[in-house]
């Protein structure tokens, strides 16, 4: 499949938004709360745009598998 290079970067903003989301949860009970829901709010979007581009890629993997039975046949 093409998209190697892509799967990878995106499983690296996929946990990257979990880490700051984490970090995040931490500054808040730790230091700062405003500092604390920033690192939170910039975690939890870079998770949900990566679980995004995650599901468009599982979509065009699924395409291309029906289309590949489809030529079986």
């Amino acid at each position: 499949m093409v998209f190697e290079k892509e799967k990878r970067n995106n499983k690296i903003i996929l946990i990257a938004g979990v880490a700051a989301a984490v970090v995040g949860l931490a500054v808040f009970f730790i230091a700062n709360r405003t500092a604390g829901i920033l690192f939170l709010c910039i975690g939890v979007a870079l998770f949900v745009i990566g679980f995004s581009i995650w599901n468009v890629f599982y979509k065009v993997e699924m395409m291309e598998s029906l289309k590949s039975r489809d030529k079986n046949k």
